[in-house]
């Protein structure tokens, strides 16, 4: 790809406290990024960390989406025979199960897939083209999902085809400016000029000048962070949930947006404006990084405790199997758990017996005909973590494990071992 001139970010002159800052954080999330590949709990903790990621995201926008019923709609949607490309069933789904916010669960579960498939489908050096702005676009829709929500709309399917249509042809009438904004962008997105902290702060500041659609575009710019930190290769395969500084300090971030990043694409910003939004880049990795490390000390400790209390019995592989299943998916029915341990209904349904009768599972609700079980209290426990990551209070490890992990959840004990 034949790269255009980028003086205006080569230009842009990032001192060394904030260079340092940037460097450290960077180089956390590269840490965890390499600890969290070897984990035997790796593809749990990346399962819930999408989940961390896309509830922190709605939060944002002032939502409070529960954890538990991002759940029930996740364990829902695997229950269907539909695909989960199609908004206006997923938010009927949403509704259905009488989450207290179906459009705000619905977006975060887009949200969830989007950013999973920028994970699987994004690694260092890939060339990005401007068709990922409609790949983005088909993977999250919150102005979709918002209209079809709207009890006052029109028809879901009308509304649908109607904004399709307009955003069609506002693709197709691209001024001479706006496609010169959208090279650059490319070729920002391409570029190994600055440091990826910097690089996805700009980026997102980009994408506010462009305007590639209408509406409510937040998260879906918030998603482009991703690809940057994937594409830099500072994350592999898994999941940071750099929504958490931002849902920490909304006002902080959304000035910084709208003013000084706006200012620096522009070439008008002063210099300690920059160094400040750079700093606060930082400050976003620095948290996500925190709270991963969190997340994972929690499944940790619950993978104990269970593993504990199952020795007391005769447990056989597909008990075991089947506990750490729950660990990345707390809520299951046995046919969905059957299908993803390997083994057949009766086995798991013996399992999940074994895992009620340890305390471990118990059945919440139904899904149709099928008995959807839980982990409920790890459920409960990466809810309070939630509240603890946006929250203003200090992410000190010990301190909130201590706050959300019972003693015989695992203790001080358990996670010095």
């Amino acid at each position: 790809m034949e790269m255009r001139s980028l003086s205006r970010y080569e230009s842009i002159c990032i001192d060394g406290y904030t260079a340092g800052l940037l460097s450290s954080s960077e180089m956390d999330l590269v840490r965890f990024d390499a600890l969290a590949s070897q984990s035997q709990l790796m593809s749990e903790t990346r399962q819930q960390l999408l989940r961390v990621e896309a509830l922190s995201s709605v939060s944002i926008d002032g939502r409070r989406v529960k954890y538990l019923d991002l759940l029930k709609l996740e364990a829902a949607i695997l229950n269907t025979p539909f695909t989960d490309d199609d908004c206006t069933r997923l938010y009927r789904l949403a509704n259905k199960l009488g989450l207290e916010d179906a459009s705000g669960a619905t977006v975060s579960y887009r949200y969830m897939r989007t950013v999973d498939w920028v994970a699987r489908n994004i690694a260092k050096d890939t060339v990005i083209d401007s068709g990922i702005f409609e790949t983005i676009r088909d993977l999250y829709n919150e102005n979709e999902i918002e209209a079809i929500a709207n009890p006052e709309s029109l028809d879901p399917r009308e509304r649908r085809a109607i904004r399709r249509k307009a955003e069609s042809a506002e693709s197709r009438r691209q001024t001479p400016a706006k496609d010169a904004l959208i090279d650059d962008y490319i070729d920002l997105l391409n570029a190994n000029i600055l440091t990826p902290s910097a690089q996805a702060e700009i980026s997102h500041a980009q994408l506010q000048l462009i305007k590639p659609y209408e509406g409510n575009l937040d998260a879906y710019e918030r998603v482009f962070s991703h690809l940057v930190f994937y594409r830099r290769g500072v994350l592999t395969s898994s999941i940071a949930p750099l929504a958490i500084g931002p849902a920490r300090n909304v006002t902080r971030h959304v000035q910084s947006l709208v003013s000084n990043m706006e200012g620096l694409v522009n070439s008008k910003t002063s210099e300690t404006s920059v160094q400040t939004d750079f700093r606060h880049s930082s400050y976003c990795a620095e948290m996500a990084v925190k709270t991963a490390y969190l997340c994972q000390s929690i499944l940790a400790a619950y993978w104990q405790r269970w593993q504990k209390s199952l020795s007391k019995t005769r447990s056989d592989s597909a008990t075991l199997t089947l506990a750490k299943l729950f660990l990345g998916w707390p809520c299951l029915t046995i046919a969905i758990a059957s299908e993803k341990i390997g083994r057949g209904f009766s086995a798991t349904n013996n399992a999940m017996k074994e895992l009620t009768e340890a305390g471990i599972v118990r059945e919440i609700s139904r899904l149709s005909k099928h008995r959807l079980f839980c982990a409920v209290d790890l459920a409960e426990t990466l809810e309070k973590l939630m509240e603890k990551a946006i929250s203003s209070e200090l992410l000190n490890r010990d301190k909130i494990l201590d706050a959300i992990l019972q003693p015989e959840y695992g203790g001080d004990a358990d996670r010095r071992s």
